[in-house]
This record gives C-alpha cells, sequence and structure tokens, in this order.
C-alpha cells in the first residue's frame, strides 16, 4: 500500500511539473516515462537565443513566422521559440517542445518562428533584450512524434 501510495504521488507531481513547465536540468526516470508513454521523443539539438529586432529578424521583428504578434516590452514571456528549417519536417507552428540542458531555459516552448536557411539542427529562443544569452551544443527537445 506504501508504494502505491508513492507511485500516485510521483505521478500527480510529474503532471503537475508538466502543467507549468519542466524547469529542471535532468528527468527523473519517472518523468521520462511518463513523456515516453504519451508519445514523446528525443532529439539532441543546438540552441541559442534572439531578440525581436532587425538586425536578428527580418524587417518586421515583432510578428513571426506564423503571424504572431511578439509583446515588445516582454517577449520571452510568450515562450516562443524558431526552429531551423531541417526540422519542419518534424516540428509544425504551434507544436509544444520540452527542453532540457540549457537550465535557464529549460521547460516548455512553442514553435512559432523559422531561423535562417543557413543554421542546421538548432532552436532560437525568443528572450527580451536584457536576457541572459548563450549558446548551448548539446540540448535535449522532447517533442511529440
Amino acid at each position: 500500500m506504501k508504494i502505491i501510495s508513492r507511485l500516485i504521488f510521483i505521478c500527480i507531481f510529474v503532471l503537475l511539473s508538466l502543467n507549468i513547465g519542466l524547469r529542471k536540468t535532468i528527468l527523473s526516470l519517472p518523468e521520462r516515462a511518463l513523456l515516453f508513454s504519451r508519445g514523446y521523443v528525443h532529439l539532441i539539438i543546438e540552441g541559442t537565443c534572439y531578440y525581436p529586432e532587425i538586425r536578428q529578424t527580418d524587417n518586421n521583428p515583432f510578428e513571426t513566422a506564423d503571424g504572431s504578434k511578439i509583446n515588445k516590452k516582454n517577449p520571452i514571456n510568450h515562450r516562443w521559440v524558431a526552429i531551423s528549417r531541417d526540422l519542419k519536417s518534424i516540428l509544425h507552428f504551434g507544436d509544444t517542445i520540452i527542453i532540457q540542458g540549457t537550465n535557464m531555459y529549460d521547460g516548455r516552448w512553442v514553435v512559432r518562428d523559422i531561423m535562417n536557411k543557413r543554421f542546421n539542427n538548432r532552436i532560437d529562443f525568443l528572450v527580451n533584450n536584457d536576457s541572459p544569452v548563450d549558446k548551448w551544443d548539446n540540448i535535449k527537445m522532447w517533442y511529440k512524434k
């Protein structure tokens, strides 16, 4: 009975974690099992950050490729990413992905934009101008197959 209670507690915790976004670097075994059971698979990719400004986007920096309007005061609040064009075969606008391995940007993000064609196997986090930026070479991206 004690084991069943613990399993129920773990399942509830995992479900709540998924609802509020995974912000841990390492997923526990029950969390990974839950993602697999829900049809998620993972891919190792690179990650970078971008600001909504003309130097880093096109001539319309406050609109994404799918037509979504970016909040000028707090873009990171959307939790949107741009994907490289090679990932378009597995991801579509509006898909939710779960990122693991950046620490500060781990969790749920929504695909809303496309990167320049010179990039491959990469996502770009939409962040504020004053947000910490970095480049990550081996982050795990969970997506629904």
